[in-house]
């Protein structure tokens, strides 16, 4: 029986989709907002609120929106810090890393796990300074 171990092409692909929906959650007036559903159980983690999933394109929600939508940020940069722990110190990605030692295991230089970092990192920027304002504030 084998151990599973962290991918960093999963990890990164979960922190660039996060990173992703993020728009969604705080405009619901966007294309294809109306079909972003904050009742979904993937949102659960996050604490949404019944009257938050059931009234959810009503415009006036806007703070619990960026409530959601900064713990939803907080969660990708949380994936990205293992990244960022578990690189060589010449920043080499290989496949996986051991969950128990954090040494990297599987294939090395992984091309993939090195465009996905770059995927997240590029959608992390698209948010431009609105991420940063999640850590000057008190919201959690």
């Amino acid at each position: 029986m084998s151990i599973a171990n962290p991918w960093f092409l999963n990890t990164l692909a979960a922190a660039e989709y996060l990173y992703t929906i993020i728009p969604y959650i705080l405009n619901p007036t966007l294309t294809h907002a109306n079909a972003f559903n904050l009742s979904h159980p993937f949102f659960e983690a996050y604490q949404v609120t019944d009257d938050m999933s059931t009234y959810q394109n009503v415009l006036g929600l806007e703070t619990e929106r960026q409530d959601i939508a900064c713990k939803v940020a907080r969660d990708a940069d949380g994936r990205m810090e293992w990244i960022k722990k578990y690189r060589t110190e010449q920043l080499e990605l290989s496949e996986q890393f051991s969950r128990i030692t954090g040494e990297q295991i599987g294939a090395k230089r992984l091309t993939w796990s090195y465009e996905a970092f770059l995927n997240a990192a590029d959608r992390r920027r698209k948010l431009g300074d609105w991420i940063e304002t999640c850590y000057s504030t008190a919201s959690s």
